[in-house]
């Protein structure tokens, strides 16, 4: 299927605000070297002036990932005539997302272990016990059954989508079907009980990943409409209070207007960066969790995470090891299992 290159560019801005917001992990009061409260000294923080609404704002990243998924899911499924089974389904999602999150599960365990001996303590996150590595284990570790913070814990919000994943198979002929109707009514509950009944993780993701599936139906099928919306959450999103329900939808919208205007060069840069999404989200904290271990063995300064230079080395670093994640594990592994488990199909 052809990928549409502006979203693969949107999908590593989604991820990125996240990067951004965590690398407040080295500040943080989990965090035994550092002794002073990183909230009081943002301004410290490399490339404050320029990154300032990233570093305090990057959470609604995983909302926005939330609704560009989706899009995407829609993209591949609902294009299709026929139901795709359920077989096929499960494994491509299984096999697309399992295998990384089953590696860094590993090496966190390993490397908390390291910490706990040479520095006599966990480091971010210290709910890693038997029963949260089983929750992590089983992808089940932001579905409300956990107890704290433990292991890769940012894999929380792609648990969550393990549900999505779910109910979206077992509604996709209704969404078929009845498209706006069903989605509107399905939105507006998710968006409700969540905003004033039962506020809930799982409610709230559903409610951006209905959101995708609408641009996704209204940018293919009824375009007019699409740019009337579009309009609509543009002076939405320019007026009064940030609102991120509009926000995320209406960046979907204004990326799928640009995709025409892309060339050979630029699609192959955006692919480039669409494909480091998953792996640098899950490598992201193993890469801080090694640096806080040297950091405990070395005993440098905390003010290292001040300056550029680091900011620069942290960010290449993670971006070259995403790069090869990518092509020698998550793609080697996919296709591995793919090819093992829907040969007969």
């Amino acid at each position: 299927m052809k990928k549409i290159y502006s979203i693969e560019l949107l999908r590593f801005f989604s991820i990125s605000l996240v990067l951004l917001w965590h690398y407040k992990f080295f500040f943080f009061a989990s965090n035994k070297y550092y002794k002073f409260n990183i909230e009081t000294e943002k301004i410290l923080l490399p490339f404050y002036n320029i990154l300032k609404k990233f570093y305090n704002a990057g959470y609604y990243g995983v909302e926005l990932f939330w609704c560009i998924s989706g899009f995407i899911i829609s993209y591949i499924y609902l294009s299709h005539s026929k139901k795709v089974s359920a077989k096929k389904y499960f494994i491509n999602r299984f096999s697309r997302l399992y295998p990384l999150h089953l590696l860094t599960l590993i090496i966190v365990l390993i490397l908390q272990i390291t910490s706990k001996v040479f520095t006599n303590n966990f480091q971010v996150f210290f709910g890693n016990d038997f029963y949260h590595f089983i929750l992590n284990l089983l992808f089940i570790s932001g579905w409300g059954l956990e107890k704290t913070t433990s292991f890769n814990q940012p894999i929380w919000s792609v648990s969550i989508e393990i549900i999505i994943y779910i109910f979206f198979y077992l509604l996709i002929n209704f969404i078929k079907k009845y498209k706006y109707r069903f989605l509107i009514l399905l939105y507006l509950i998710l968006f409700l009980f969540n905003k004033f009944i039962l506020p809930n993780s799982i409610l709230n993701a559903g409610a951006f990943f209905v959101s995708g599936i609408l641009v996704y139906f209204l940018f293919f099928e009824k375009k007019k409409i699409f740019y009337y919306l579009l309009i609509i959450l543009f002076f939405i999103n320019i007026s009064g209070k940030f609102k991120i329900n509009a926000f995320c939808p209406f960046m979907i919208m204004l990326c799928l207007l640009g995709e025409k205007y892309i060339n050979k060069n630029t699609k192959n840069i955006f692919s480039f960066f669409g494909n480091l999404t998953y792996s640098a989200f899950l490598l992201h904290f193993p890469l801080t969790l090694i640096i806080l271990i040297m950091q405990g063995v070395l005993n440098f300064s905390s003010d290292i995470y001040f300056t550029y230079k680091f900011f620069f080395f942290y960010f290449v670093i993670l971006i070259a090891t995403s790069h090869l994640s990518f092509i020698f594990f998550e793609t080697k592994i996919k296709n591995k299992i793919r090819n093992l488990m829907l040969k007969k199909i």
